[in-house]
């Protein structure tokens, strides 16, 4: 299964992920699903999370 990850839920696997609903949780650990996520939630991780970004237009 591919499932496209919206920035809130990327944001928090990456960050928190036993906050996950279970059901969540259990469908991005499945070895057999294929996560896909926009380089806009990257950009979003980034500009708000870890550090001052360096890349235009994120903010």
């Amino acid at each position: 299964m591919t499932v496209l990850l919206d920035t809130h839920v990327l944001l928090g696997a990456a960050g928190a992920p036993d906050q996950l609903p279970p059901k969540a949780r259990a469908v991005i650990e499945d070895p057999g699903t294929t996560l896909v996520y926009s380089t806009a939630s990257v950009c979003a991780f980034f500009a708000e999370d870890c550090w001052p970004t360096t890349i235009p237009n994120c903010r």
